[in-house]
């Protein structure tokens, strides 16, 4: 056995021996500087295949949605209310929702908003739905109707099952799906460039408006003007437009409309009330699991409560700021409301025979004010 054990070690000596002396010279030599090189090449692969970005998968990509309005977000209430929209769903759905607002006309231009939204370029749109009446009559009496109800009366309303199911039947028939997202109080009931005393001082006067008010003015000799946003203060500024209608006084004072409109009449007959959606593409919506679904209702339930509290905070501030800045801040003649109130009669009656949606909802509607002012009259203190 010890024999053996020294051959061993012997024949390893012999072939350590032979490698270094036969093997060795016969191989290529090796430069030091081209292995140097070798070796910063391979850690600078390294480097770069670390740091390039890694492909993002398809489903976290359709994770951001589209999202976008006509109102920038610097504009109160309205622009904040679609930011806080975005916080407010990435917060609750632990980040599974992400739905920046991108400013208006950076993903498609202001006027194809709502078609983008059916074909589904857009994923969503924060807007009233008066800006979609010409798709449906009935959708002036959920964005706000002339002499309607007031913003607690309209959610009471709002609220019925069979009225949230005409919502959404409206919306599905263009592809897109409705969500109560906002809420908005009275507007100003007009900004014009003289004093108006009668009725008389109306006729012939070029007015911006849009909607179911525009018809109403229209009917008393007024020029209703479809011109809208940076259109009224050029149209105003050139003697184009008499008068505009905006938004609330907070809104309207923040434009400085009144540097060329300085007479601002109240109330805002055309509009006590208005309802701003969440549009969501139909098949968007569909696709969503039933989670998502309920979180986007509820943050929308709580963006709604939450911005209308916050406006109607802002407009005493709003009024005194205006009529520090020499605005003529006075209320319509009664004799003004009473022409614009008769008017509104008449064209409730035309479009309640031209359009089955609007007569079942401008019905429901009517009989539901009857009711509620007697609730609201048993609980008058004075």
């Amino acid at each position: 056995m010890r024999s053996a054990i020294v051959g061993i070690v012997i024949g390893l000596v012999i072939g350590v021996v032979v490698g270094a002396r036969v093997i060795a010279p016969s191989l290529p030599e090796i430069s030091t500087q081209n292995a140097k090189v070798s070796d910063k090449a391979i850690a600078a692969s390294k480097e770069i295949e670390w740091k390039a970005p890694l492909p993002k998968p398809i489903e976290e990509i359709q994770k951001v949605w589209r999202f976008t309005g006509l109102h920038t977000s610097t504009l109160p209430h309205l622009g904040p209310l679609s930011s806080r929209l975005q916080s407010i769903l990435e917060e609750i759905s632990r980040g599974d929702l992400h739905i920046p607002y991108r400013e208006p006309g950076s993903l498609v231009p202001n006027d194809e908003v709502f078609s983008a939204v059916a074909a589904g370029t857009l994923d969503a749109v924060f807007l009233s739905p008066l800006e979609w009446a010409d798709k449906s009559a009935a959708l002036n009496l959920i964005g706000g109707i002339p002499f309607g109800p007031s913003p607690h009366e309209l959610l009471a309303w709002l609220s019925q099952e069979n009225i949230q199911k005409s919502y959404e039947e409206i919306y599905h028939l263009q592809n897109v799906h409705g969500i109560p997202c906002g809420l908005t109080p009275a507007q100003s009931g007009g900004w014009f460039r003289q004093k108006i005393v009668t009725v008389d001082d109306l006729k012939g006067k070029s007015f911006a408006i849009q909607g179911l008010g525009a018809m109403v003015v229209e009917k008393i000799g007024m020029i209703p003007m479809k011109d809208s946003g940076g259109q009224i203060f050029v149209g105003l500024e050139s003697g184009k437009l008499d008068g505009a209608l905006f938004h609330t006084p907070a809104i309207d004072q923040h434009l400085d409309i009144q540097k060329l409109a300085p007479f601002a009449y109240f109330p805002g007959w055309q509009r006590q009330a208005g309802i701003v959606d969440l549009l969501v593409n139909l098949k968007k919506w569909q696709s969503l699991s039933p989670t998502h679904q309920v979180t986007i209702k509820a943050a929308c339930g709580d963006n709604l409560l939450a911005g209308y509290a916050a406006i109607e905070a802002e407009q005493f501030a709003a009024l005194n700021r205006m009529q520090n800045k020499g605005v003529n801040v006075r209320r319509w003649p009664v004799a003004v409301i009473a022409a614009f109130k008769e008017s509104w009669e008449q064209v409730a009656v035309e479009q309640a025979e031209n359009d089955k949606e609007f007569k079942l909802l401008w019905g429901d509607l009517v009989q539901f004010r009857k009711d509620f002012a007697l609730w609201d009259e048993i609980n008058r203190l004075d």
